[in-house]
């Protein structure tokens, strides 16, 4: 386990989350925010987790957490930090199951989040970026204090997204 808030767990992403993380991202609100990673069956999620999810806790000690739901033991979603390529701060990133959203779950997970990179990590500064449309997140960015910055493309992406801070 990584940390915790009242509700939920979270926890480095395993080969046993395959059949979560297949359903996770290819929801149609993933796929319409974050974009397609084309995961198309189970050997297809555990490359990426293999290939994505891994190597970040290896090489940065953070990365997208599961988060599990405490009282049924559900993977619900995945909240964390991540230390992306071409950004100079750890970002904040987010997505849960449909049938999780609108309880309070991503703005506790976010909030634990927040509160490991600055308590165990020391950081100062943390951002997250989410696509315009996505009314939602920007809202809970917003609660969570984050202050709009400025639009940004990804290296090697295409889309603009809202920068948003917190420090």
């Amino acid at each position: 386990m990584i940390t915790e808030s009242e509700r939920l767990f979270l926890r480095e992403i395993e080969q046993v989350d395959g059949e979560f993380i297949l359903e996770l991202l290819n929801d149609p609100a993933w796929l319409r925010f974050i974009g397609d990673r084309n995961l198309h069956n189970l050997a297809d999620a555990h490359e990426f987790i293999r290939t994505r999810f891994e190597p970040a806790y290896r090489e940065h000690g953070i990365g997208l957490w599961l988060m599990v739901e405490k009282a049924t033991g559900s993977s619900i979603g995945i909240c964390g930090l991540v230390n992306r390529a071409g950004m100079n701060d750890i970002d904040l990133g987010y997505a849960l199951l449909p049938q999780y959203r609108g309880q309070g779950y991503a703005f506790e997970a976010a909030n634990a989040s927040l509160q490991y990179g600055y308590d165990h990590l020391g950081l100062s500064r943390i951002v997250a970026m989410t696509a315009p449309q996505n009314t939602s997140s920007c809202g809970l960015l917003e609660r969570l204090g984050f202050q709009y910055e400025r639009r940004v493309i990804l290296p090697g992406e295409q889309e603009e997204l809202l920068l948003y801070a917190k420090v």
